[in-house]
């Protein structure tokens, strides 16, 4: 009689290179997800309220206030800037042009119906990243940005006297 030596068990549920290759991949899906979760709650992270203000101030500047009586949106009127730029710096206008939507205050705060606990800069700068200066009105108003702040920028390229500017926003 000859006996056969089958060696080969196929009872066996699973074997290790089975289970090592499941562990592998569920490690793999585990830290993937864990890699992810930083961008899943970033739109619930703290700078969020101050991104939305920055929007709201910079759409407000380009929509409403600097736009010309006659023009477009992001189409700057530069009377229109000049005023608003000699107003928020302290200085006075002995006439407001027609169309411009401002109020007369050194406060951007109040300027933007903003609550005191934002900080606003706006600029204006050319090409080469300079401030515009029209009429020897530097444009650049608000306070300086501290050392240390989480400072959101919101930028707008906008038309005015046949060229094109960026207009920063910056909040913290």
């Amino acid at each position: 009689m000859i006996t056969e030596n089958n060696s080969t068990n196929y009872d066996r549920g699973q074997t290790t290179p089975d289970y090592t290759v499941a562990v592998g991949l569920f490690l793999f899906g585990v830290l993937f997800a864990l890699s992810l979760s930083t961008t899943f709650m970033e739109p619930y992270g703290a700078n969020q309220e101050t991104s939305i203000v920055a929007d709201r101030v910079a759409n407000q500047l380009v929509g409403d206030i600097f736009v010309p009586p006659d023009g477009q949106t992001y189409e700057v009127s530069s009377d229109c800037a000049t005023v608003f730029f000699e107003y928020s710096n302290g200085g006075t206008v002995e006439a407001v042009p027609p169309g411009c939507d401002l109020t007369e205050t050194t406060d951007l705060n109040q300027q933007f119906g903003m609550n005191d606990r934002y900080h606003i800069q706006v600029e204006m700068k050319d090409s080469n990243r300079d401030t515009v200066t029209v009429g020897g009105v530097e444009y650049i108003a608000g306070t300086n940005i501290p050392n240390q702040a989480d400072v959101v920028v919101s930028q707008r390229y906008v038309y005015m006297n046949g060229d094109y500017y960026t207009l920063e926003i910056r909040v913290w």
